[in-house]
C-alpha cells in the first residue's frame, strides 16, 4: 500500500553553476528520497521523481516504500521496489520548501564571504538567493550595489545587463528618490533623459505612448488618458480650438470637463426640443387620417396617435419604450404605424402595425413582460377594427 507522507528537503549539492535538492518522504520510522531537482544558474531545471511517488485523486501524493505490498495493476499485491528516477517536465505538488532556515545556513557556510548578502535576501526565495550568489560572485566590484538593491527590495534590478552596463550616479540618485515603487530601470533611464517623473515615464514605456509632456500633464492633473480623451472627443464635438492652451491642458482639467459636459448636455436638450417640434408637426398631420378612422367598441377606443404629449402618457401608464426606443419618431416619420387602445379612456394597448395592416406588435401593460400580452377579446376587437381600414393604412 501507499502512504500519504510528510515531505520535506535537503540542500545536497551547490556549485558555481547549479543547485540541487532532494525532497524526501517521512512516514513513521521511514524515510525515501522521492525527488531530485536542479536548478541551473541559466535558469534552466532539471526534475527527476521516483515511481515510488504516485499522485492518487482521493489521497494526493502517496508514497509506497520498499518491501511493502501494494495493489497490482493487474490483480492482487505486488511488493513494492525501490525504483529509479525518471525525469519530469512538472515538479510534483509537494513541500517544495521545507525549512528555509535550513538553505539559509548553507549557503552561509558555502560561500562565508556573502554572509551580508545572504542576510539582507533572506525573505526571499532561495533559488534567487542562489542567483544573487552567483551574480555578486561574477561581478565583485558591484557588490555594494547589489547589497544596497537587495535591502531596498530592487533586486529585481539585479539582472546581468545592468551589472555589465553599470548603474551611474545619476541613476543611483534617482532609484534613491523613488523606492516606493517597484522600479522598471528603463522607465527610470526615460524619466532621467526627460527631466519627468518616474509615474509619468512608466505610464509611457507601459502604454507605448511618446507625449510626455501629456503624460505629465495628467500626473499633475491626477487623471487617466482615459478621461481626458472623454474630454477631448467632446471640445471636437463643440468645435473648440484645440491648438488653444486653454482647452487643451485647462489648469483644471475636471472643472473644465465638467463645464463640457453642461454644454453637450445643453446642446443636446436643444437639438432635442428643435427636432421634437418637427415631430409634433409630422404628427398633427396625422391628425385628420386618426380622426377619420377612429373607432369605439363598448368601453375600447381604437385611435392613430396624433400628438406627442399623449404618446408619452400612454407609453408611461403602460410601461412601454415608446418615447425611449423613439418609436414615436419612426411613427411621425412614416416609417413604422402605432395604434392606441384605451379602455375608459385610460391607455389599455398598444399595437405596432405594417402598411398591410399585419401586427408586429402587441402589447398590454408591460410592468410584467410575462403577462403583457393582449387577451383573446382584445385580439378579437382589435381584428374588427382592423377589417374596418382600408387594404393599405397610409397616415
Amino acid at each position: 500500500m501507499a502512504h500519504r507522507c510528510e515531505f520535506k528537503c535537503d540542500l545536497t549539492k551547490i556549485t558555481n553553476e547549479m543547485i540541487e535538492t532532494t525532497y524526501y518522504a517521512i512516514w513513521k520510522d521511514k524515510r525515501l528520497d522521492v525527488i531530485k531537482y536542479t536548478l541551473f544558474i541559466d535558469g534552466t531545471e532539471q526534475i527527476k521523481y521516483r515511481d515510488n511517488l504516485r499522485y492518487s485523486s482521493m489521497g494526493g501524493w502517496l508514497v509506497g516504500f520498499p518491501n511493502e505490498k501494494r495493489n497490482s495493476w493487474y490483480y492482487g499485491y505486488e511488493d513494492v521496489k525501490l525504483y529509479g528516477y525518471r525525469e519530469s517536465d512538472i515538479l510534483p505538488n509537494v513541500v517544495y520548501y521545507s525549512d528555509k532556515t535550513y538553505f539559509l545556513e548553507q549557503f552561509k557556510r558555502f560561500y562565508p564571504e556573502y554572509e551580508y548578502l545572504i542576510e539582507k535576501a533572506k525573505k526571499l526565495e532561495y533559488f534567487t538567493i542562489f542567483k544573487l550568489m552567483q551574480k555578486a560572485k561574477k561581478y565583485p566590484d558591484k557588490l555594494s550595489q547589489i547589497e544596497w538593491l537587495v535591502e531596498n527590495k530592487q533586486h529585481h534590478l539585479i539582472t546581468e545587463t545592468n551589472l555589465k552596463n553599470g548603474f551611474d550616479k545619476n541613476l543611483i540618485n534617482f532609484i534613491k528618490d523613488n523606492l516606493d515603487n517597484w522600479l522598471d530601470l528603463q522607465a527610470c533611464k526615460l524619466a532621467i533623459k526627460n527631466n519627468v517623473s518616474y509615474a509619468v515615464a512608466k505610464r509611457c514605456k507601459d502604454y507605448f505612448l511618446s507625449d510626455l509632456k501629456l503624460e505629465e500633464y495628467l500626473n499633475k492633473q491626477n487623471e487617466s488618458l482615459t478621461f481626458y480623451k472623454d474630454y477631448k472627443k467632446m471640445c471636437k464635438q463643440l468645435k473648440k480650438n484645440w491648438n488653444d492652451p486653454y482647452w487643451h491642458y485647462p489648469s483644471d482639467l475636471r472643472k473644465q470637463h465638467n463645464k463640457v459636459v453642461k454644454e453637450i448636455k445643453a446642446q443636446k436638450e436643444a437639438q432635442f426640443i428643435k427636432e421634437n417640434e418637427i415631430i409634433c408637426k409630422e404628427l398633427k398631420e396625422k391628425m385628420k387620417y386618426s380622426l377619420k378612422t377612429k373607432a369605439v367598441e363598448g368601453k375600447l377606443e381604437f385611435y392613430f396617435p396624433y400628438d406627442l404629449e399623449d404618446i408619452k402618457n400612454h407609453a408611461e401608464v403602460l410601461s412601454q419604450c415608446l418615447i425611449t426606443a423613439k418609436y414615436y419618431v419612426k411613427y411621425a416619420k412614416g416609417e413604422t404605424i402605432l395604434c392606441f387602445i384605451k379602455k375608459d379612456n385610460k391607455p389599455y394597448a398598444t399595437a405596432e402595425l405594417k402598411k398591410n395592416k399585419e401586427i408586429k406588435q402587441f402589447y398590454m401593460d408591460e410592468k410584467d413582460r410575462e403577462k403583457c400580452n393582449p387577451t383573446p377579446k382584445l385580439k378579437e376587437a382589435m381584428n374588427r377594427f382592423l377589417q374596418t381600414l382600408p387594404k393599405q393604412i397610409t397616415i
